[in-house]
């Protein structure tokens, strides 16, 4: 019975009304987590929250590989380590971390976010609406007011002692809340709750519920003495979520490294090999018009770049392909001429594949045949989800067709480069052993062939650096 009970002050049966009595103890708890209500108001959403309850619980060694990790620590690793090494080098390192998780580690760091999230969830329980009911002079967090409580109809706080209850199943004092209380102030930077007052209130709701004096009131009030509860449980498992937010921030940063690192390559061999770096030989498959896929989750057009330089590279350097072919492959005296065909049919397939590259950039200008389907797809895709197979499909046609464009051409270059660089070599020796008429052929050449040869050997060295490194960097953004 409700007047026989510890705590029988709360509730007066005969008015059916909730004592002042009660709105002071709610309102002993409100002082109490205040802060922390103030403080944990985001905190559910919290990847730091996670981070810092994980980290409260590695010992050394861990905390030392988990530096070593860092993005500051990739940072200065990277001056003096090739980004790819380095990749290697912190997955090991991560797999260490990750296997010294064991099972009894992972259950002392699980029970206490699990601790934290009953906390938090506790704190939220909205203690001045609640006191409102019994002083509507009360102030949010005015500690200083003197409250003048007075009696309320039980039906109008039913619901609200309901949440409640459910809220403090899990506030157990016996539970190690020291740890997680650590953990918060290292979220924090400062204690969200008063320590020594909320080990006290702990102890107090514990008297409370093995009082049974909110269940009465309830049923009293609701005149239904079946009800009962279910104390709100939190379970969550968070350790390989940490393990996932460390992996992911780890790699996302020597992945910026590592573009960075790409990019300036790029720029100084696009230097090397045309004079300037503002090449722009397409008008349609390009960086700047596959932005509105990429939008939208797409990948875009990835091998643009590449593409771009190759089509540049391929129409600058048309006419030196065409003279050095009536040169080397026509004029020279070959001592076995069988030595001079991979040569000249790498120069004879090049020579093409600028009109080959121009009819896949045409194929995406208005009135071409992926334009159309890419366009019509896109109007349609917020209306239709369907429509994202087929954006994937004829974006996964084109990029496939520019990559193999650009490895082709790779392979007929690194001939052409092999070729030249063998045939510069015999040049320049006394006795030549693979073209036996050098000396003509300078005559009909406007420059010394061993310049020529040079100049072209070294044009095909940057372009092949060039056209590998945009390849390899368009692979890695899958």
């Amino acid at each position: 019975m409700v007047a026989a009970n510890k705590y029988g002050k709360f509730y007066r049966i005969k008015t059916e009304e909730a004592d002042p009595e009660l709105a002071r103890f709610f309102f002993g708890i409100y002082k109490v987590v205040s802060p922390a209500q103030t403080l944990l108001q985001h905190a559910l959403q919290s990847t730091q929250l996670k981070l810092a309850t994980v980290n409260n619980f590695l010992n050394p060694r861990q905390l030392d590989i988990l530096a070593q990790v860092s993005p500051e620590s990739i940072d200065e690793r990277a001056t003096n380590i090739p980004p790819r090494d380095l990749a290697r080098q912190i997955q090991t390192e991560f797999d260490t971390l990750a296997g010294s998780f064991d099972t009894e580690l992972k259950g002392r760091i699980n029970e206490c976010y699990n601790l934290i999230l009953t906390l938090i969830k506790f704190v939220s329980f909205d203690f001045y609406f609640f006191l409102k009911k019994f002083d509507s002079h009360l102030r949010e967090r005015n500690f200083s007011y003197n409250p003048q409580f007075i009696p309320v109809q039980g039906r109008l706080i039913s619901d609200e002692l309901k949440d409640f209850l459910e809220l403090t199943g899990t506030l157990d004092p016996n539970l190690d809340w020291n740890s997680a209380l650590m953990a918060l102030k290292a979220f924090k930077d400062t204690d969200v709750v008063n320590p020594k007052l909320w080990n006290s209130l702990l102890l107090q709701l514990r008297d409370i519920k093995r009082s049974g004096i909110l269940e009465m009131m309830i049923r009293f009030i609701d005149k239904n003495p079946d009800w009962s509860w279910v104390p709100s449980v939190h379970n969550e498992d968070i350790t390989g979520a940490y393990l996932e937010i460390i992996k992911t921030e780890m790699f996302d940063h020597l992945k910026k490294i590592i573009t960075v690192t790409q990019n300036t390559q790029i720029t100084e061999y696009a230097q090397a090999v045309f004079g300037y770096t503002n090449v722009n030989n397409l008008k349609n498959y390009t960086d700047r018009a596959g932005e509105m896929y990429v939008k939208k989750g797409f990948p875009g057009f990835r091998f643009s770049q590449g593409l771009n330089y190759l089509s540049a590279f391929l129409l600058e350097e048309k006419m030196e392909f065409l003279g050095l072919y009536d040169l080397i492959l026509v004029r020279a005296q070959w001592v076995t001429p069988a030595l001079s065909l991979p040569l000249s049919e790498s120069v004879r397939t090049l020579i093409p594949y600028h009109d080959r590259i121009n009819e896949l950039d045409d194929s995406l200008a208005n009135g071409g045949v992926y334009s159309n389907r890419l366009k019509t797809a896109m109007i349609k895709i917020d209306r239709d989800k369907n429509q994202t197979k087929i954006i994937s499909a004829n974006l996964d046609t084109v990029n496939g067709e520019a990559k193999t464009i650009i490895n082709e051409a790779i392979f007929h270059l690194s001939v052409l480069h092999d070729g030249f660089t063998d045939t510069l070599e015999d040049c320049r020796k006394n006795d030549p052993t693979v073209i036996l008429n050098w000396e003509e052929l300078n005559t009909f050449s406007v420059l010394p062939m061993e310049s020529q040869l040079q100049s072209i050997v070294t044009r095909l060295t940057n372009i092949l650096q060039l056209l590998r490194l945009i390849v390899q960097a368009s692979d890695e953004l899958i």
